[in-house]
């Protein structure tokens, strides 16, 4: 998985980088995203996929 932070659609809130410093920090207002690809246990689980209806 490739982590990525369109700087069209950032507000600066700095949540990202907060919950996920090994994946994101900030340049200036912007958040960035580090290079490559990331292993899935790196950061806390920050959305979780809804559970099929049974």
């Amino acid at each position: 998985m490739n982590a990525y932070v369109d700087p069209d659609l950032c507000i600066g809130c700095t949540q990202c980088a907060g919950l996920c410093p090994a994946v994101f920090h900030m340049e200036g207002v912007l958040a960035v995203a580090e290079p490559g690809p990331i292993r899935r246990r790196r950061c806390r689980r920050l959305w979780m996929p809804p559970m099929p209806a049974r």
